[in-house]
């Protein structure tokens, strides 16, 4: 649905088994997961069992919904010698309103062969930490931050971005947005 959907869809896949598991546990007890695989679509609409035909209806219903907020990565920069960089980003608040919510910031691999399979969009940390950090971008306003990263040496540093996203204190996803390198 990925490739369909191009830039309207930003996929993410937390891994709670080896070898990808990363920073799993503090999202998978956010949406109090206790099997997988479980598929949440925005936030909000968690769905348990493999991607079936109810996903496509999920996102069909959520890319509809007004855009409060435009997410530009921006400046950005890596250095493939030391396999690190910023991630600029600037935040828009297209609304009258202001918005609080938690900014995460994920280095995400694609591609990863492991054991005759191929794994996509697993993320491999999140900067600074799982809890994010809390943002507040006023009516018609603005937020900018830059965040370092490093790419792990486990990970194929062409393979990797970081991905930005918002997230309401009632789990829905704002916006979100890609920076590949």
């Amino acid at each position: 649905m990925e490739n369909e959907a191009k830039d309207s869809l930003i996929v993410l896949a937390f891994h709670a088994g080896a070898p990808f598991a990363g920073p799993v546990t503090a999202r998978g007890s956010l949406y109090s997961v206790n099997s997988t695989p479980t598929t949440v679509c925005d936030g909000i609409v968690p769905r348990v069992g493999p991607p079936t035909t109810v996903h496509r209806t999920d996102f069909n219903t959520r890319k509809v919904v007004p855009i409060s907020l435009k997410i530009g990565l921006g400046g950005s920069s890596y250095n493939a010698s030391s396999k690190s960089g910023t991630v600029k980003v600037h935040i828009t608040n297209t609304t009258g309103a202001a918005i609080t919510g938690t900014m995460y910031v994920v280095l995400v691999e694609t591609n990863i062969s492991y054991s005759g399979s191929t794994f996509y969009n697993v993320v491999r940390d999140m900067l600074p930490d799982p809890t994010g950090k809390s943002v507040s971008i006023p009516a018609n306003g603005s937020l900018d931050e830059t965040r370092a990263f490093t790419v792990g040496a486990s990970c194929n540093a062409s393979n990797c971005s970081i991905v930005v996203f918002i997230q309401a204190s009632s789990k829905e996803i704002y916006q979100a947005a890609r920076y590949r390198w």
